[in-house]
């Protein structure tokens, strides 16, 4: 018979929420109480334990038990108070935005790692902040194709500094768990645009199929898509903002209008 803790350890797995808030109710007092005594400061001891808890969530599917679930957390909360002495606030606030942990999110966060700012020798500042700032722009880029409410969250968390009380008190009728969640998928989202922005770049600089037939524009950009770029019909559907089901659709009725031919 499952005790509770492993009940509630296969719903988070599973990606069921209620196994995170089962987690977070019974860790986080502890971790919270132990942040505060260790940095003074409530609001950014807050802070730290829910980001540790927001990354745990996105790296669910790696956790091995419920020992692992705590064991990972208290090592975030532990490097990020120690990292609260060491940094200043904006470096601290732009390092609990690193999402390191996570496979891939170096990607989105464009390489950044703030080991380098601390050994000087490895890069000259004035390029590195440089290379930051454009690839701030390339991101800066792609947010108004995010929704509304999502545009609203990023400049929530850039006004508050990602801290997720003050923005929950913000909108108001919203947990800061809540808020936590929906910047999580803002996230992700803004990720998925920004690569799929950087792969649609690509489009037409590769010559390795030409179409030949009456075809519009979106038909076009979905032969262009599933056979240049190697899309599934599942990334084409997320690129485009488009029913995958009519993806396909579509893609069967521009092949009955065009001729591949491979050059």
């Amino acid at each position: 018979m499952k005790t509770d803790q492993q009940y509630y350890f296969s719903k988070f797995q599973e990606g069921n929420e209620k196994g995170l808030e089962f987690f977070y109710k019974r860790l986080y007092p502890s971790l919270y109480y132990k942040g505060v005594k260790y940095i003074k400061d409530d609001v950014n001891a807050d802070c730290i334990v829910n980001e540790a808890f927001l990354r745990l969530w996105l790296i669910r599917k790696s956790i091995i038990d419920p020992e692992h679930i705590e064991t990972f957390v208290k090592k975030l909360t532990n490097d990020a108070c120690k990292a609260y002495y060491k940094t200043s606030n904006n470096r601290f606030q732009r390092n609990m935005l690193r999402l390191d942990e996570i496979e891939n999110y170096q990607e989105f966060m464009v390489g950044y790692n703030p080991e380098l700012e601390d050994n000087p020798d490895v890069f000259f500042q004035q390029d590195l902040e440089e290379e930051m700032k454009k690839q701030w722009d390339q991101v800066e880029a792609v947010i108004p194709n995010l929704t509304d409410g999502q545009q609203l969250f990023i400049q929530l968390c850039l006004k508050y500094s990602f801290n997720y009380d003050r923005i929950a008190w913000h909108i108001g009728g919203i947990s800061d768990y809540q808020v936590a969640r929906k910047v999580e998928k803002t996230l992700e989202c803004l990720k998925a645009i920004l690569t799929n922005t950087q792969k649609l770049s690509t489009v037409g600089k590769t010559n390795r199929f030409k179409f030949e037939g009456d075809l519009c524009e979106e038909q076009s950009a979905i032969l262009h898509m599933r056979y240049e770029l190697q899309y599934s019909f599942e990334e084409i559907a997320t690129a485009l903002n488009l029913n995958q089901g009519y993806i396909q659709k579509a893609f069967a009725n521009a092949c009955t209008k065009i001729k591949k031919v491979k050059i």
